[in-house]
């Protein structure tokens, strides 16, 4: 490994100039939608309220501390037994350092500054390790544009704070690098190495996990192409670097405590396979860039699934360096390094099965890899961040060494910079933010006692609660909250969470309803005045008559109505919910195949518009809804009836109408011949029958007399 003698920088020695570009970058594309009203205005790419649970943390956790509570295990949000906060991108490092801004700007205002300040620190970073790699400033600061406003960081810039915050992934290569150099002792070393592990982890635990495995990867591929040299970096870096991490471990030590303590969550918390990257989303951007607007380009990519992870596109004059690179430094163990690695993420980034325009074909490696316990909540289609550094290096390296003219130069850098600049609609980049008046001007202190519990509609992720209680500085606490892509397990069990989520109505609702606030200690509902009308039947069954307030309704419920509910069990309720809904499946299929009615044509949505079921049950026109209905064709001339539940609140079902069933499976898709294996929670029944099945089967459910409506 050869080292280049240091040539002549500019005076900004330390990045400073290069940060302050990027940074003025970062408020031209996206701060310009925010600055006008900062408090009520966030930076989110129109993709939902992912940005509360961030927002929230800004508050909880210095307020927490302040008040000698345990961080970690919050009961201020899924009252009354709370979370365990280590499994969610609460980010406390971040908002431990955040603390002076969020006291004195407000949470929403601390906020925005750090999605506009991410994409400047991560330019910053890249530079710094660029400058080191090629000790050229010019084609560093044009690499470290390219990581810095990525599509990685446009796909990203929706909210994801946690996501954007990832600055310390290039500091941490450049010291390697430096320290490979002899320009850092092995003490200081490992001590920033520790401190940036530290940091990361503390702002992204998937970020610092993936950044460990790639890092490992890079190093893996350096042993190969340096076989002479391993000694010599496995003496100088691999076992400091190894010392440093068992340093951050004891940094980290009340954080991996409660992250191992309590068991793995179950299952990954999001679907690696759907938040994959799609292989024509390396050709085709999305609507995040300028170029992705274009309308042809722009139906293409609106087949990739989740939009705002679609984050691999390669700009055409990038790949044209990327050839000329591959020609060039192919043969160079510099050029091998970077290059096989870039193909490893990519491949990875992948997931682990191929997508092609929005269809899921074969397996690939990263299969694998999700299986394990930490791997498996890693979104494969986020790994594009690493492919960027990489490329940022490439782009750097061709730039300090290249024989082109300047007038060539200057018009490839042209070229780069038009096909990556994000799209510029400022509008793009911003949404409003509703907080009432009820919340905003302090008015709730005088109907919601501190401490009290409350549901605010909508729930969950549906709205922006976790926002209204971090304004609030956590003076109540909620049966509900915001910490990922659904409620936590102890919710999911009352069938009334499931409706409040989805906007759906379940039989016997109001007792549900009932039976959840009773168990959960919750003294008032609030509802927001834009929340959907399907919450006035539901919340008319309390018998109180509700206050229109500064933007909200509020539902103040007395004892004496949730007192004969107090002993409700969330199993009876979710068998009582689930076998209501199964038979009213059943019925209602039995009745559309007697009509007369195209078999191919039967799913939840039709028999609600044709009176068969009841009215708001369904979310979505398939056979198979979010909210876990089943029912449409199966096979030849067959009809599948199912619902989602746990395995002990459906035996019942399984064992009364199994009998009657061509097929049963559970969990969908596998057949039920005995008890079921691995995880049974909330998972799907299907029960398949023909014709004449369908009708014992209903005749069974004892179905309502009288002809079914919508049939001549």
């Amino acid at each position: 490994m050869t080292i280049r003698r240091a040539r002549k920088w500019p005076r900004d020695r330390a990045g400073l100039l290069g940060f302050l570009s990027y940074l003025a970058l970062s408020v031209l594309f996206f701060g310009r939608g925010v600055i006008a009203d900062p408090a009520h205005r966030l930076i989110n790419a129109g993709t939902g309220h992912d940005p509360s649970l961030y927002i929230w943390g800004l508050v909880w956790w210095p307020y927490a501390l302040a008040h000698r509570l345990n961080p970690f295990l919050c009961r201020v949000i899924w009252a009354p037994n709370g979370i365990n906060l280590a499994w969610t991108p609460s980010m406390p490092v971040v908002a431990i350092l955040a603390a002076p801004l969020t006291a004195s700007l407000g949470p929403v205002v601390t906020f925005n500054l750090l999605c506009i300040l991410a994409p400047a620190l991560a330019g910053w970073a890249a530079l710094i390790l660029y400058r080191s790699l090629t000790e050229r400033y010019w084609p560093a600061l044009l690499g470290g544009y390219l990581f810095g406003f990525s599509p990685y960081i446009l796909g990203h810039m929706v909210g994801h704070l946690n996501l954007l915050l990832i600055f310390p992934v290039p500091l941490a290569v450049w010291l390697a690098m430096l320290r490979l150099k002899g320009g850092i002792s092995r003490s200081a070393f490992m001590a920033a190495e520790a401190a940036l592990v530290a940091l990361q982890f503390g702002m992204s635990q998937e970020i610092c996990a993936t950044a460990s495995l790639f890092g490992a990867v890079a190093l893996g591929v350096a042993s190969l192409v340096y076989p002479e040299d391993w000694r010599r970096l496995s003496r100088e870096l691999l076992a400091p670097l190894a010392l440093a991490y068992a340093l951050a471990a004891v940094l980290l030590t009340p954080y991996l405590y409660y992250l191992f303590a309590f068991g793995f969550p179950q299952g990954s918390i999001a679907s690696p396979k759907a938040f994959s990257s799609d292989l024509l989303n390396f050709l085709i951007p999305t609507r995040t860039s300028l170029i992705g607007v274009v309308s042809v380009l722009a139906r293409v990519s609106s087949s990739f699934r989740y939009q705002h992870e679609a984050t691999a596109y390669v700009a055409p004059p990038l790949f044209a360096l990327l050839a000329l690179f591959v020609f060039k430094y192919h043969g160079t163990p510099r050029g091998r390094i970077l290059l096989w690695t870039l193909a490893i993420v990519w491949i990875a980034s992948l997931g682990p099965r191929l997508h092609v325009e929005g269809h899921i074909l074969f397996g690939l490696p990263w299969g694998l890899a999700s299986q394990t316990p930490i791997l498996r909540s890693a979104l494969p289609g986020r790994f594009t961040m690493y492919g960027f550094l990489l490329i940022g290096a490439v782009v750097a390296i061709w730039f300090s060494e290249t024989g082109w003219s300047k007038r060539v130069c200057a018009a490839a850098v042209a070229l780069i910079v038009l096909f990556t600049i994000p799209n510029l609609t400022a509008s793009f980049w911003t949404t409003r933010l509703d907080v009432p008046a009820f919340f905003a001007s302090g008015a709730y202190k005088r109907y919601v006692a501190k401490g009290e519990t409350v549901v605010i509609l909508p729930y969950a992720g549906g709205g922006d609660s976790m926002i209204w209680q971090a304004i609030s500085r956590m003076d109540f606490r909620m049966a509900g909250g915001h910490t990922g892509p659904t409620v936590i397990e102890d919710f999911q069990r009352w069938p009334i969470v499931e409706a409040l989520y989805f906007h759906t109505s379940i039989p016997d609702e109001g007792e549900q309803l009932k039976a959840f606030l009773a168990t959960h200690d919750v003294g008032a509902i609030i509802v927001a005045d834009h929340g959907p009308p399907w919450w006035k039947p539901l919340l008319a069954t309390l018998g109180v008559p509700p206050l229109h307030l500064g933007g909200v309704w509020l539902y103040q419920i007395p004892e004496a109505e949730l007192a004969p509910y107090r002993t409700a069990q969330p199993l009876v309720m979710e068998a009582r919910s689930d076998r209501a809904r199964f038979e009213a499946l059943l019925t209602a299929a039995a009745r559309y195949v007697a009509g007369g009615a195209p078999l191919d044509s039967l799913t939840p949505r039709k028999a609600e518009q044709m009176g068969l079921l009841p009215p708001h049950w369904s979310t979505g026109p398939d056979v198979y809804t979010r909210n876990g209905l089943w029912l449409g064709p199966y096979r030849r001339d067959e009809v599948a009836v199912g619902v989602v539940g746990s395995y002990e609140a459906l035996t019942v079902i399984i064992g009364e109408y199994r009998q009657y069933a061509s097929a049963v499976y559970f969990p969908y898709p596998y057949p039920l011949n005995g008890p079921p294996q691995g995880d049974t929670f909330m998972r799907k029944l299907v029960m398949v029958f023909d014709r004449e099945e369908l009708a014992r089967a209903a005749l069974h459910a004892q179905p309502p007399p009288g002809p079914p409506k919508g049939f001549k």
